[in-house]
């Protein structure tokens, strides 16, 4: 799809015209033109002109050959649509019955799905079904426009000639109103066709025009503006006062469609009636899922929980704010859609992420609100919500709208976890990196912390990075940062650093557990309790055989080694997203060093042993970082080597994020 003075929201133009219809309900009319028909089987008037040219030839008994060519041959003169109609039907009644075999489907039309409504119309109709669209012009003699409405239950009122709009009720007491500016198939008095009859309309018609064309946006789709001069002057001289111009066709613009285009400073999108009308109506539904919420309605839950987490007295406890909320996500129709078919996964995953995250505005901050400031007793309130969310749905489809699906569990997952570490809540974040559990593919029982990834969940990827981690890692990272620093108060430095900390003690327990089960955490433990002990007899002097002492160490050094190498091996290859520094051994993440430092200095007394991490146990805790520190190496190295321009040039020393190495950010 292509765009002209594409609009500010980014790359999805559709979501401009969705969030203007739905935050301007029936402030937008649609012109509709021939393309939005001719998908259909109904001809478009050239078409409809080749058709007759061909009975023509076939009465002269005039061999195959190219319909509009013979006909300037044989009678001097290039064929138009509206001349070829007077000479053939001179009269109105004449055109009528005519076109009226070009509109109507025959039986077996009807069978292979022609000259009926087809998905745009269907589409347009859920739109006026939703209040979102009430006005809709046609230059189209069919009905199919009627027609679908009325099978999705509305019954327009109709304007099919200049006399039906006397009297007229006022535009804001119609529900739904359609005006065949040309006239339609059955009516004989309101058709134009002739170049003579499109110059100009009547009085009716163009008093309409001129109330509606100021006062309305302007939605305008399969229309070229090329025939039809009395409506381009109608457009021309009625400029919007309010909204703006979106102007749909398949076909590039030709003058004067392009120079109407640009008096009229609209949006241009080219792309078909069917496929933006469809993506137009889901979208606008998913913003009626779950409207964005106001910016106030955000602040005051934070204000409220801060209110009842201090002991304050409040009208609404927190505990039913938040159920309050929670139920409200667990409504949302991108949630819990069983449809996970798409016929453009890429387009629809993008609608439903921006409705989730809508939707997830208020539970997100209640979370950090409540995580940061809360108890053990508030904590209760909401851990036992991302198990509910983290639920794998039972459902064959499109991968990356399933697992979207379950990305508020993630979402929220890593919200609490960060407001606890930002918070010194130690013993909350091992809380929330065991107990939330969730099925994975195999079905088997696992922490939703190691299962519902935000590259798995959110799978997103740029033309910068090429990178599924690195960009699901990132928009989560933005996603929370605004939450951190207007409803916890933290400056940036400390919100990264509290980032930093989640995902590498993240890391650390996952890498742990697996350990544990797996049987090679006890030999690490015990060979560096070996390696300590002879260490310690050496430096104080005690050992009689100091030589074969440092042997021995040697030797305890290499089967650590080889054991590391065993037990990383059976680690996850998942990268780690955080900010990687060249240091002297290599790359690692700025909070390592500090962190290791504490559990060296304080043993099983440091503060994540008594939360439990590792079990509480310093030494597994720091045999599981040496793993964790290789893996940041290798991952830096890879990151900063790729970043090279070609034909080489200076490595990336960092500090650097994973989706742009070349940045250094201090």
């Amino acid at each position: 799809m292509t765009t002209s003075r594409q609009p500010s929201l980014g790359p999805d133009p559709e979501l401009a015209v969705a969030f203007a219809l739905h935050r301007n309900p029936g402030a937008h009319a649609l012109l509709l033109g021939a393309g939005v028909s001719t998908p259909s089987g109904i001809l478009s008037a050239w078409g409809i002109q080749q058709d007759l040219i061909k009975q023509i030839m076939h009465i002269k008994s005039v061999p195959a050959a190219d319909p509009l060519s013979w006909f300037e041959q044989t009678y001097g003169t290039p064929s138009t649509y509206d001349d070829l109609l007077a000479q053939l039907a001179p009269t109105k009644g004449d055109r009528q019955a005519l076109l009226r075999t070009y509109f109507e489907p025959k039986e077996d039309d009807v069978e292979n799905g022609l000259k009926i409504p087809t998905v745009a119309h269907h589409a347009i109709a859920r739109l006026v079904a939703s209040g979102r669209l009430r006005i809709i012009l046609t230059t189209n003699f069919d009905r199919l426009v009627e027609t679908a409405l009325r099978e999705a239950g509305i019954e327009p009122t109709v304007v099919a000639q200049p006399s039906d709009i006397t009297g007229l009720a006022p535009l804001h007491a119609i529900s739904c109103l359609v005006v065949h500016l040309h006239g339609d198939y059955l009516t004989t008095a309101g058709m134009l066709n002739t170049s003579l009859e499109l110059n100009t309309y009547v009085e009716a018609v163009d008093g309409l025009l001129d109330h509606v064309l100021p006062n309305y946006g302007l939605l305008i789709a399969g229309w070229s503006g090329r025939w039809d001069p009395a409506l381009r002057q109608a457009i021309d001289r009625n400029p919007t006062r309010h909204y703006g111009t979106y102007w749909i066709d398949s076909n590039e613009l030709v003058t004067p469609g392009r120079e109407l285009l640009q008096r009229r400073d609209a949006i241009y999108l080219q792309e078909d009636a069917d496929h933006f009308f469809a993506r137009l109506a889901d979208a606008t539904d998913a913003l009626a899922d779950t409207d964005v919420r106001d910016p106030l309605t955000v602040t005051i839950a934070v204000a409220t929980a801060k209110r009842e987490l201090s002991g304050r007295h409040t009208a609404i406890p927190l505990h039913d704010d938040i159920q309050t909320e929670f139920a409200r996500l667990h409504e949302t129709e991108s949630i819990r859609e069983i449809n996970v078919n798409a016929a453009d996964p890429q387009g629809e995953h993008k609608l439903r992420l921006s409705a989730i995250e809508a939707a997830l505005q208020v539970p997100m901050a209640l979370v950090a609100t409540a995580a940061y400031w809360g108890n053990e007793q508030s904590d209760e309130y909401w851990i036992g919500e991302i198990s509910l969310l983290a639920v794998r749905p039972r459902l064959s489809g499109v991968t990356s709208l399933i697992n979207l699906s379950r990305f508020p569990a993630c979402a929220l997952q890593y919200t609490g976890c960060l407001a606890a570490i930002a918070a010194g809540r130690f013993d909350l974040f091992k809380r929330l990196i065991d107990e939330p559990v969730t099925e994975n593919d195999r079905g088997d029982v696992v922490p939703v912390i190691a299962e519902l990834t935000p590259q798995r969940t959110l799978n997103l990827v740029s033309r910068q990075s090429q990178s599924t981690f690195a960009d699901s890692n990132h928009h989560l990272f933005q996603l929370i940062r605004p939450l951190a620093v207007d409803a916890l108060g933290l400056a940036y430095e400390r919100f990264r650093e509290a980032w930093e900390m989640l995902e590498y003690l993240k890391w650390v327990e996952i890498t742990y557990s697996i350990l544990q089960k797996s049987a090679d955490m006890t030999p690490l433990t015990d060979l560096a309790g070996q390696i300590q002990a002879i260490e310690q007899r050496l430096a104080e002097g005690k050992s009689d055989y100091p030589d074969q002492a440092r042997d021995q160490i040697a030797k305890l050094r290499e089967a650590q080694r080889n054991q590391r190498q065993k037990a990383a091996a059976a680690v996850p290859r998942d990268d780690i997203y955080v900010r990687y520094v060249s240091r002297e051994f290599g790359y690692e993440t700025p909070v390592a060093r500090p962190l290791q430092y504490q559990v060296q200095r304080q043993g099983n007394e440091a503060v994540l042993m008594r939360a439990g991490i590792c079990g509480g146990s310093a030494a597994s805790f720091l045999e599981t970082a040496n793993i964790i520190d290789a893996r940041l190496n290798e991952h830096g190295e890879s990151l900063a080597y790729n970043a090279l321009p070609p034909g080489g040039g200076a490595v990336p020393m960092g500090p650097f994020w994973p989706n742009d190495p070349q940045a250094v950010e201090r």
